[in-house]
């Protein structure tokens, strides 16, 4: 059973697994919009896993986005992300992470 993570942009569950790399997996709805609201959402997400260096090996991440994830401005869509890792444990929370959620 993984460890959970809700807020009000982005739902994330973890999960260790025994294959030594970390896996993305995006869950979209149709209700947060129209296709290519929701390829954003994705590419958007992507970018951020991708763009994040710490992250720990042997993970499988699932995020879920909601619709108020679109509205929103990127900064904080990306704190909320980082945030999620730290929480259940993914990246260490160190003052380096926190330094660079105010510098982008």
């Amino acid at each position: 059973m993984g460890k959970w993570f809700n807020s009000p942009l982005i739902d994330v569950s973890v999960k260790s697994n025994t294959l030594g790399i970390t896996r993305l997996g995006l869950s979209v709805s149709k209700s947060v919009g129209s296709a290519h609201k929701r390829n954003l959402i994705k590419r958007r997400l992507r970018s951020l896993f991708i763009s994040t260096h710490n992250i720990q090996k042997g993970w499988d991440i699932v995020v879920i986005p909601k619709k108020e994830s679109l509205e929103t401005d990127f900064k904080l869509f990306r704190k909320t992300f980082i945030s999620s890792l730290q929480y259940l444990s993914v990246i260490p929370i160190t003052t380096t992470n926190s330094e660079n959620l105010n510098e982008k």
